[in-house]
């Protein structure tokens, strides 16, 4: 880990403040650098449990997550913040909620399917995202989709930090008890279809009758239908949503404008 001491008298003046929240403020460091600071009002055990779980999800390291590299302390030697790498966002659409507005289908495929092969990764160290909102998942200067805010981040014998409502999406919808993993499964795949169903909102308050209906009057062949009701649906063993929007070929409009009108009038 690298460790980094600054002064906090003067923290706004010398760093650009580039993002904030409940969880802290962030700040660039340095051309490759981001710093995140932790607010006061943290109680000690929270601050304790949450620097001992930083220290783990320093050990890890994936081009697509801003994991931990440091510790930020103040110059009296206290914890106050972690460092991380700063992620340049030169292009129109900074994050993924800004990708609702682009239409090259084949480029917004690329970017599913890197964030689905990301989160399986994850899933895989035995990390469970939670909150998995598109302004957290940054496209960096080489066009890649970089997940942030990992502190968060539940693992091993951590928890949450801040417990998002949408880390119960999936039981919200269905009312029944599912694993934090086929949560994210399930809010990642909300994200996504997001980007190819313009004209509905896909979210925590519709119900199975509309997703069963939209995915019925989808112009996709009917393995892919299976799938998608997989995931749309109560099922368990959700699969991950790259992998089958690489087989419906989302360059073919999937709902008409008259199948929008009728899940509209649901």
């Amino acid at each position: 880990m690298k460790d980094v001491v600054i002064s906090e008298d003067n923290l706004e003046e010398k760093y650009k403040l580039i993002d904030w929240g409940f969880e802290g403020d962030v700040y660039k460091y340095d051309k490759n650098l981001a710093i995140k600071i932790f607010p006061e009002l943290i109680s000690k055990k929270v601050r304790k449990n949450k620097f001992a779980k930083i220290a783990l999800l320093s050990q890890l390291t994936d081009e697509s997550f801003t994991f931990p590299l440091g510790i930020v302390y103040n110059n009296n030697n206290r914890k106050i913040g972690y460092l991380m790498k700063y992620i340049n966002t030169p292009y129109k659409y900074k994050n993924f909620d800004d990708l609702r507005f682009y239409q090259l289908y084949d480029k917004l495929l690329e970017y599913v399917i890197k964030l689905s092969n990301a989160l399986e990764r994850a899933h895989q160290y035995g990390i469970t995202i939670g909150d998995l909102r598109g302004e957290n998942i940054l496209i960096d200067e080489n066009n890649n989709p970089i997940f942030i805010d990992t502190d968060n981040y539940a693992y091993q014998n951590y928890n949450y930090n801040l417990i998002s409502y949408h880390s119960y999406y999936l039981c919200k919808t269905f009312r029944k008890s599912y694993s934090q993993v086929e949560n994210d499964k399930y809010l990642l795949a909300i994200l996504s279809m997001q980007l190819y169903t313009p004209g509905i909102v896909i979210s925590n308050n519709q119900t199975d009758r509309f997703y069963r209906e939209m995915i019925r009057l989808m112009d996709i062949p009917s393995e892919s239908k299976e799938e998608l009701r997989q995931i749309f649906s109560d099922a368990y063993d959700k699969p991950y949503i790259g992998p089958v929007l690489k087989r419906i070929n989302p360059k073919t409009k999937l709902l008409s404008s008259d199948s929008i009108s009728k899940l509209n009038c649901l």
